[in-house]
């Protein structure tokens, strides 16, 4: 009974996919012929005659010239697989008969390290070195002695491949690999890299009392960012209500213990990816993984591109304390020398270059091994590379053919092979994002599931994007670049469309009662839909999908992109003319604005009171009225913590007479962070500004008169909950 993966020497025939692979990379062959390679593999040892290859082919009655079809489709196989006729390695002739598949075939490998990669690079040349400190750490990892490798270098230039190399010789170890990556999109979840390894521990195990055991105590923390654990486990108390740097710090606490219990089972390695996009939560989580790791049998790899463009002020920051206090190592990869350019080539065609040709393409690509593997692909496809005898050609004359001086072109060229549908579901992917799944594609894509099916098979053959193995079927597209591509071929207007369009099919799909595999599970993809919809012309929907990311990150202490949320959704308010609702949506975001600025820049910040005194204008506004009591107290805390003891005066007088005033038309019962009814205050509040002048005059510090105001606060607040 054939296998769906039969593996010869160093190429897959892959039933599913309909493909034939070399080192993971599809090559080319058309139907027919690779019909008749499926034939003679599954009859492997066995004769297969010319009569049986024609009749389960071509189909019994049928008027053909034998010879010919047959002939023909086994030299284009023979040319697929570089075999020799005289000296054959895979398919053998029988004279007069028919022919024989002699290569020895093993069971496909189904590693963890390939699930995740499933359509590795070409065979990695020039960076034995660099491997082999990576491989000291899996050793050390073992003796639990963790450390962290940051292996840094341009886009392309092989850091992704290099942590597969590791993730792979880990597997072989039998290690757990987890894996995350960081998105370059601003709206990006908090923590997306360790909500990965989440998901993806979730989805490959299914049992729930396991799932318990290996969450333990940390599940209801770990739940402020995977809603999907309370599906799974109904029964998890609510997390703890802490102030934001008190629960940003047991979040910490909470996944360390979760990875130090699947490192103490079995030795793990983790693999955070493109760093230079991790958002400040994601990175100080980093640290603080790292300022433990030396007791623990894990490994951790990061990658991040060095270019100055990509380093932010975050990663400067963290990569300064990690290097300085030999935290981590570094792993800086360059291009390829001109003999690694030649390794590579001899690699990926399997024959020697010339070293004109290695000069040619050493010039054109600076040595970047995507950018030789890709424009090695171009030429191949093109039939550019070889002469009649299938020998490099002895000069290539790259730039009178006009080839693509940059991998874009590349790249743009290879797409336009591909049909016009083809391409439309392309572009559709591409502004999903790196990752996407068949459901969000195919409702995205408004077509029947055969069709996009159809579309995507094409571009999975083409070595345009591959799938990822798991209980969900996903796609990827085999590099960032590749997609980053695709996204450029887009009008501005059509790029607005699709993220309209995909944030629509996020809603439906994932709306409750939905029949797809995702009904229920909206609240998972409220970053997605904010990004989505803020690239579209739906700026309402942007704002509120902004608004509840905010709020999320804020839950779990990720301030610095609470704040960076709520600000992107204020400018966009700004495009808007003023409404009531708009005024009132606004009011909501500056208040929370002013708190986030407060826990990122501090209680005293000057954007704190920018965002407070807009939200004192506009809850001045009709209808508005019950938020100046709170937002006149949070002006009177932000002067008096700063000594400004004359303007902390005046906004509590103004905030006591509006909170009398509120109190008197009943606003106060109908605002949501309504202050406590006047009538109920002991009459000492009331006279708080009055006292605080008092203690300043007096001679007092400012400390010794803040402390004062402050237990007259709290003294006050504990006096109306008696009262009440």
């Amino acid at each position: 009974m054939p296998t769906n993966i039969c593996s010869f020497a160093d190429y897959e025939l892959d039933r599913t996919a309909y493909q034939l692979r070399r080192k993971g990379r599809p090559v080319q062959l058309e139907r027919i012929p690779l019909e008749v390679l499926f034939i003679l593999a599954d009859r492997r040892g066995q004769l297969v005659t010319r009569e049986e290859i024609l009749e389960r082919v071509w189909g019994k009655g049928v008027f053909l010239d034998i010879d010919n079809a047959i002939n023909t489709a086994v030299r284009k196989i023979r040319h697929a697989l570089h075999d020799d006729s005289d000296s054959p390695r895979f398919v053998a002739t029988v004279p007069a008969k028919g022919y024989r598949f002699v290569a020895e075939i093993r069971a496909p490998k189904t590693s963890r390290a390939e699930q995740f990669r499933a359509l590795p690079p070409s065979e990695m040349v020039g960076r034995e070195r660099e491997l082999a400190s990576l491989l000291s750490g899996l050793d050390e990892a073992a003796s639990r002695h963790g450390r962290l490798f940051l292996i840094s270098g341009e886009p392309g230039v092989g850091k992704t491949r290099m942590a597969d190399e590791v993730a792979a010789a880990a597997d072989a170890k039998r290690m757990a690999v987890l894996v995350g990556h960081c998105s370059e999109h601003d709206e990006a979840v908090a923590y997306l890299p360790f909500v990965e390894i989440l998901e993806d521990f979730i989805d490959h195990e299914s049992n729930p009392d396991i799932l318990r055991a290996a969450l333990g105590d940390q599940a209801r923390e770990l739940s402020r960012l995977i809603p999907k654990f309370r599906n799974i486990l109904p029964e998890l108390p609510p997390p703890l209500d802490l102030p934001p740097a008190q629960a940003r710090r047991h979040w910490f606490n909470c996944f360390f213990d979760f990875v130090a219990r699947i490192a103490s089972e079995r030795s793990t390695l983790m693999i955070l990816e493109d760093l230079h996009w991790g958002d400040d939560s994601t990175l100080s989580l980093l640290d603080h993984l790292t300022q433990r790791l030396s007791d623990l049998p894990l490994m951790v790899i990061g990658t991040y591109r060095d270019a100055e463009v990509d380093v932010t002020h975050e990663l400067a920051k963290t990569l300064e304390d990690l290097l300085r206090g030999r935290l981590a190592t570094r792993v800086r990869l360059k291009g390829l020398p001109r003999d690694g350019v030649a390794a590579m080539l001899d690699s990926l065609s399997g024959k020697s270059a010339p070293a004109v040709v290695v000069g040619e393409v050493f010039a054109e690509t600076e040595g970047n091994p995507f950018f030789v593997e890709e424009l090695f692909r171009h030429l191949e496809e093109e039939d550019r590379l070889y002469d009649s005898a299938g020998q490099f050609r002895s000069k290539l004359q790259i730039a009178e053919l006009d080839a693509p001086p940059t991998v874009r072109l590349v790249v743009a060229r290879r797409l336009a092979r591909l049909s016009d549908l083809t391409q439309k579901m392309l572009a559709t992917a591409a502004v999903i994002g790196r990752f996407f799944s068949f459901e969000i594609l195919q409702a995205s894509c408004d077509a029947a599931a055969d069709s996009v099916l159809e579309r995507v098979e094409e571009a999975e053959k083409a070595g345009v994007i591959f799938s990822v193995a798991g209980p969900k079927v996903r796609f990827e597209f085999s590099h960032e670049l590749i997609r980053q591509a695709v996204l450029a071929g887009l009008s501005a207007a059509r790029r607005q469309r699709l993220h309209l369009e995909v944030a629509e099919a996020i809603e439906r799909t994932c709306a409750a009662g939905s029949g797809s595999t995702f009904a229920g599970s909206l609240d998972d993809h409220i970053t997605e839909l904010a990004h989505h919809y803020a690239h579209s012309a739906n700026t309402w929907q942007a704002v509120k999908y902004l608004h509840l990311a905010g709020e999320r990150a804020a839950a779990c202490g990720a301030m610095v992109e609470a704040e960076r949320q709520y600000m992107t959704a204020l400018k966009l308010l700004d495009e808007l003319p003023e409404t009531p609702e708009r005024d009132r949506r606004e009011l909501a975001l500056q208040i929370l604005l002013g708190s986030a600025a407060a826990a990122v820049k501090g209680i005293g910040a000057p954007e704190r009171e920018r965002s407070l005194l807009r939200a004192r204008d506009l809850s001045r506004r009709p209808g508005e009225q019950s938020h100046v009591f709170p937002v006149l107290w949070q002006l009177f805390h932000f002067h008096a913590q700063r000594g400004e003891l004359q303007s902390a005066r005046e906004y509590a007088e103004t905030g006591i007479g509006s909170g009398r005033e509120s109190v008197r038309r009943g606003d106060a019962r109908g605002c949501p962070n309504r202050p406590r009814p006047l009538s109920l205050l002991p009459r000492r509040l009331c006279c708080l500004p009055q006292a605080v002048r008092a203690r300043a005059r007096t001679g007092h510090t400012f400390a010794e008169t803040l402390v004062f105001g402050r237990t007259r606060v709290r003294h006050a607040g504990r006096s109306a909950k008696r009262t009440r």
